[in-house]
């Protein structure tokens, strides 16, 4: 098998990784925000409609039935969609965002609470939307609606949450945009809990097959269903889960860094957040907490709001007009953001919360739906992430951590460092962007200026240069925003990193699976998925029983290896030989890792992936084998 020449993955580029240190997230409006939508906003999702690469938004209107999509722009700016608002059913109170046609367009699942129907609207990306048949039927007065694939034939299905009947209702994708029911749906109140509001999904017990979260809104509890990946569900042991009062919203995150998935779970009832930590086996236990948040908490959501690392939490707080912002410490723990909770209006109603990189800056912001009486809009929070420290730091672009190598990419943080965030658009790349320039003084003196790849406010991700020597070195930036400013950086020969697939140097590799065909052809796919963008990414598991398939891992540090024998990939409990270990090529300073993988790895599930070179360990990070 020849993978040395295999094409590098685009979501490898550009990665913007945490900084291993204390760090604030702070929100303010984006410009022209809030922007209209229908009347009583209550649910925001968020997609790339018109195909541009920029984070767009659907807004389900709870009482003019319909659903208004903003197209987001360069600028920040939101404008409705053409053709927009998109009639739906009666009172649509919750929408999920995937490609129900298989046509490689965004489609729209919404559930509509007030007359008990599922209306889909395919896409035809350039952000206008129609019906796909008549309105599904499910139970009675469904609050919310995911979608994932059940029954694994590769389609997207949904599974909708009945508040009315306390079920919940599967259906199954035909690929084609038409659904029909699983069998044995909907699912009764046995293994769910009364009245449920919310679903979140994730693989909780590590069969590679997705399961559901059910927050009940009526018993106090959380409600696990393992799926058996045929879109049949039966309870988790111990479930269901006790929580804090009448919980409305959940959602999935590792906030342990186990790399298994826990829960946060918001409870309006009592103004608190839960936190269950995950086995691994679908059950679950109560982490620290409970967190006290706002006044009337109706949504939660997840992702590394302060480029930690760390999995933060966003709250919208109904009655009180304000989201509560949770940093989380990596360990399972939380702590209230500086300037936490976040006022958001006067007499505002934030009803849903949605993420979304909308400063096209690499830093999660929100939006929000206020549901108030006259407002009718959408908000936009963009996020000015800030470093505490001032001092410049210097990471690998792939792991987050130092020492480095000459030749490998790396992520400056700090303050000041541009005015604002310019890219580079071509190779071979500047050595300077929007009046930024960075230059490396290594160990023998020498100065190099550093080649760029984007240059903003808070992040610089450059290349050292090859020729740099190893040892102490010293980093000057020099910009427009605040003069020079310099940092310090250990450089050796080798420093290996993984890119991870949500960006932060853990989790689901960036990377992807290679298959020899008999007939000679070889096909090429990712091995994770990401349905918006990175801290929404999971694995895709794949199959190694045929013991003709490579895994062509991606990262920096590495290419300076002194012979390949020094290269070894570590997957679950087995440490194989690398077939390939170098540059990759057309793109500066990135790398790629190629191993053969065995058969006998087959039904490993879940495991952890380092590359050791020489000796070095890289950070870890994780696949899923059938």
């Amino acid at each position: 098998m020849t993978t040395y020449g295999l094409p590098r993955i685009s979501r490898a580029i550009g990665i913007l990784l945490a900084l291993s240190a204390a760090a604030n997230a702070q929100f303010t409006g984006a410009p022209g925000s809030p922007y209209p939508a229908g009347s009583s906003p209550d649910f925001v999702a968020v997609g790339d409609f018109n195909g541009d690469g920029l984070p767009d938004l659907a807004v389900a209107n709870l009482e003019s039935n319909n659903v208004t999509v903003l197209l987001g722009s360069a600028a920040g700016y939101f404008a409705a969609a053409p053709g927009s608002p998109f009639p739906v059913g009666s009172s649509p109170d919750s929408v999920a965002v995937g490609d129900f046609n298989g046509d490689g367009k965004l489609d729209l699942a919404i559930a509509n609470k007030g007359d008990g129907t599922v209306t889909v609207l395919l896409g035809n990306g350039k952000g206008g939307f129609t019906a796909a048949g008549s309105a599904l039927t499910v139970g009675s007065k469904p609050y919310s609606v995911v979608a994932a694939d059940f029954n694994g034939d590769g389609n997207l299905d949904l599974a909708i949450a009945n508040f009315g009947d306390s079920t919940i209702t599967v259906l199954l994708g035909d690929g084609g945009g038409g659904f029909a029911e699983a069998a044995g749906s909907p699912f009764s109140v046995g293994p769910v809990g009364a009245f449920p509001a919310s679903l979140a999904v994730a693989d909780f017990n590590g069969d590679n097959q997705p399961d559901l979260a059910i927050a009940n809104f009526g018993d106090d509890t959380v409600s696990v269903l393992l799926g058996n990946g045929k879109g049949v569900f039966t309870a988790a042991p111990g479930s269901p889960f006790a929580v804090g009062s009448e919980p409305d919203s959940v959602a999935v995150g590792d906030f342990s860094g186990d790399a298994v998935p826990d829960l946060a779970v918001v409870n309006s009832g009592d103004n608190t957040v839960t936190v269950l930590l995950g086995n691994g086996a679908g059950g679950f236990t109560a982490g620290p907490g409970p967190y006290k948040v706002g006044s009337g908490p109706d949504a939660v959501v997840v992702a590394d709001f302060n480029a930690d690392g760390n999995p933060d939490l966003a709250i919208a707080n109904f009655i009180d007009s304000t989201v509560t912002v949770l940093l989380g410490n990596g360990a399972g723990g939380f702590t209230g953001a500086q300037g936490s909770p976040v006022a958001v209006g006067t007499n505002t109603e934030p009803a849903s919360l949605a993420v979304g990189d909308f400063g096209g800056d690499g830093h999660p912001g929100l939006a929000f739906a206020d549901s108030s009486a006259d407002a009718n809009n959408v908000t936009v929070l963009l996020n000015s992430f800030s470093s505490v420290s001032t001092v410049p730091v210097t990471v690998s672009a792939a792991s987050g951590a130092s020492p480095v190598a000459p030749g490998s990419i790396v992520s400056i943080y700090g303050s000041s460092l541009a005015i604002t965030g310019i890219p580079a658009t071509s190779l071979p790349l500047p050595t300077s962007l929007g009046g930024t320039s960075v230059t490396i003084t290594d160990s023998s003196g020498a100065q190099t200026a550093m080649p760029l790849f984007y240059a903003g406010p808070t992040q610089i991700n450059a290349e050292v240069p090859q020729t740099a020597s190893t040892g102490a070195a010293t980093i000057t930036i020099t910009s427009m925003a605040s003069g020079a400013q310099t940092g310090s950086i250990t450089l050796a020969e080798v420093a290996p990193g993984l890119f991870s697939a949500n960006q932060t140097g853990k989790g689901v590799a960036a990377a992807q699976l290679v298959t020899d065909a008999t007939d000679g052809t070889q096909t090429t796919v990712d091995i994770f998925q990401c349905s918006g963008g990175a801290g929404t990414c999971v694995a895709v598991p794949f199959d190694v029983s045929g013991n003709n398939t490579a895994l062509v891992l991606y990262g920096t540090g590495i290419q300076n290896r002194a012979a390949l024998s020094e290269v070894t990939v570590t997957i679950g409990s087995q440490t194989l030989s690398a077939a390939y270990a170098g540059a990759a090529p057309n793109y500066a300073g990135e790398d790629q890792v190629n191993v053969l993988l065995p058969s006998s790895l087959a039904g490993s599930g879940t495991v952890n992936v380092s590359v050791t070179v020489s000796g070095i360990v890289s950070n870890v990070v994780t696949v899923a084998i059938q």
